[in-house]
């Protein structure tokens, strides 16, 4: 005989048993199951087997509300963000063209209104002169061109430069604008260092061998006259041509020092026959050897403090050897007996 597809049941103590199911459940259940689109066929399922056929429906159920779930959430989230967009645009309020007009009316005002006062008030009225005092003050103004009342934008840079370049002793550097209407113009001044004779005149130098000008008479030169340079060609303005150039360097490198020393002013010649061994003769006639260009600012540091110790003992005249920066030697006029000085 067939056995028949059955299920459990309990009865009143939980105990469970297996009851028979009938025909029509049987079908029904199929029918359903087809529906569903779960296999069907001929065979009739046990009772276990129908229960892990409702179990497994079940978890794929489950898993397709979760997914679904999800895609609703995800769906929802962007819906909200469309809607928050939506709704931030419709909050801004849209300026009426009339307040647009009125705005860029005065902000067209305001500026005309600044450009009319920095036209009218941004003009030159102070020009002051840094570097310089006095009168060198006064032909740095005038050679500028700048004159008081002159727009701030109409100040000719290049050409105040051009002018004051054109005075040798004048060395132009910037022109400062001081709000609200004050110029400084900043220059150097050129300090004549030492003189050459060329033609009979004495050719005025800075320390940096810049031709400042002529001057006739030796005596009122009250820099080192300097000798034993060679051939030398210049033009005013402009920097000396020395054929040798080691001597051009170590003529700009001693005017140099001297100007940062105590020497500075008493010295009255400098020949630089021997480009190895450079001698100095002060107002005093002291003969003075620095030797070579090399620590040449050191040396004369350490002569200037010699001088001054030999000064104070009444020596004033002989020969001081002062080619080295750690040793000086002083010869008595007359003497070749040498006193060694030791820094």
């Amino acid at each position: 005989m067939k056995k028949r597809n059955s299920q459990y049941t309990g009865n009143k103590k939980g105990a469970r048993r297996e009851r028979p199911l009938g025909v029509r459940e049987e079908a029904a259940r199929a029918r359903k199951r087809k529906r569903a689109g779960g296999y069907y066929d001929e065979r009739v399922y046990s009772q276990k087997e129908y229960m892990e056929m409702d179990r497994d429906k079940a978890v794929s159920a489950k898993r397709m509300r979760e997914s679904g779930d999800l895609a609703k959430k995800k769906n929802r989230e962007v819906v909200d963000e469309v809607i928050w967009r939506k709704n931030k645009k419709a909050g801004k309020k849209k300026v009426p063209a009339k307040k647009r007009l009125t705005v860029l009316f005065i902000a067209v005002v305001l500026l005309f209104g600044i450009g009319y006062f920095c036209f009218q008030y941004m003009r030159v009225e102070n020009i002051a002169v840094d570097g310089v005092e006095g009168e060198d003050a006064q032909n740095v103004i005038a050679l500028s061109g700048l004159v008081q009342g002159t727009h701030i934008f109409n100040v000719d840079r290049e050409k105040a430069k051009e002018q004051i370049d054109a005075e040798p002793y004048y060395e132009y550097r910037s022109i400062e604008y001081d709000f609200p209407n004050s110029v400084v113009i900043h220059v150097n001044k050129r300090r004549v260092s030492g003189a050459f004779e060329h033609n009979g005149r004495y050719v005025l130098i800075d320390e940096n061998g810049i031709a400042l000008g002529k001057q006739n008479i030796k005596t009122a030169l009250k820099v080192p006259v300097l000798y034993g340079l060679g051939t030398v060609t210049y033009e005013i303005g402009y920097e000396i041509r020395v054929d040798d150039t080691e001597k051009q360097g170590f003529m700009t490198a001693l005017l140099a020092a001297l100007n940062d020393s105590a020497l500075a002013g008493t010295i009255r010649a400098v020949d630089f026959t021997n480009k190895n061994n450079a001698v100095m003769v002060n107002d005093a006639g002291m003969t003075i050897e620095v030797g070579e260009e090399k620590d040449v600012a050191d040396k004369i540091k350490f002569a200037s403090k010699v001088l001054e110790r030999l000064k104070k003992e009444g020596k004033t005249k002989g020969r001081l050897d002062a080619s080295s920066k750690a040793r000086i030697s002083y010869f008595e006029e007359g003497s070749d007996v040498s006193k060694d000085i030791i820094t």
